[in-house]
């Protein structure tokens, strides 16, 4: 089976960075993160449904898209649809095409020649814990991973709502081999599912062993938001949206 998801992975993106995002979003969503999810199931921003010709896998697969709305956040602080085409693109679903599932780790397309994505990433990876805190309050902890992935490479952000710490990790090749005979890695394919199973795996942060270094690792996030964002980012955030209403200025200028 790996073998056939590799060939179509090849086949999708062989053209590297000349690729569009709803070809490379649909290949790593329907080829590659599926079939490590919990469920197997996932869902493609609704955003791409018209960019992908007749909703089916462009590799001849013929296995149908499933889109849905996957914007998270609120509108009077930071949510997914403030900037262009570098926004979320993917959201892990353990239930249907429209429920996301609350257990799976929130998927960013990743940009590897868009240096100035890393701030977007980081914020969602921010907000994402947060608002899982927010529904999930009864959690062992609340270190909540966001993958971000290209047609290449992947890494992994942590973010802990709870301790305001913030990991993130190196760079990992999704293929070994030059592009012609190119195998997918197994050491990465290990870890994308370790981490889309992360109820499982992760543990949380050992304050005790990082002690001394804490302060390195935290983000200095809510230290610094007015009072009234506070309580937007921990009670009020949303998700599953298909858009967010405009805002006025002076509402977004210290968030």
């Amino acid at each position: 089976m790996i073998d056939i998801h590799e060939k179509s992975l090849k086949t999708l993106l062989k053209n590297g960075n000349k690729l569009t995002e709803a070809v490379v979003i649909t290949a790593l969503a329907e080829h590659l993160l599926v079939n490590l999810a919990p469920e197997q199931s996932c869902t493609i921003d609704k955003r791409y449904q018209d960019k992908s010709e007749n909703q089916v896998c462009k590799c001849g697969c013929g296995a149908e898209l499933k889109f849905g709305n996957t914007g998270i956040g609120h509108e009077e602080v930071w949510h997914a649809w403030d900037q262009k085409e570098n926004e979320m693109s993917i959201n892990k679903s353990e239930t249907s095409v429209s429920d996301l599932s609350e257990d799976s780790p929130e998927i960013r397309q990743w940009f590897e020649d868009k240096t100035d994505s890393d701030h977007q990433t980081i914020a969602q990876a921010i907000v994402f814990s947060m608002l899982q805190k927010q529904r999930h309050p009864e959690l062992n902890n609340f270190l909540i991973p966001t993958i971000v992935i290209s047609a290449t490479k992947f890494r992994i952000i942590m973010y802990d709502a709870e301790n305001d710490i913030l990991l993130q990790s190196n760079s990992y090749d999704l293929f070994v081999n030059e592009e012609s005979t190119a195998k997918l890695s197994t050491s990465s394919i290990v870890i994308l599912w370790m981490v889309l199973h992360y109820r499982i795996f992760c543990s949380g942060v050992n304050k005790v062993n990082l002690y001394e270094d804490l302060d390195k690792v935290k983000s200095g996030f809510i230290d610094r938001l007015p009072h009234e964002c506070v309580d937007i980012y921990k009670y009020k955030l949303k998700s599953c949206v298909p858009s967010f209403p405009i805002v006025e200025r002076k509402t977004m200028e210290n968030l």
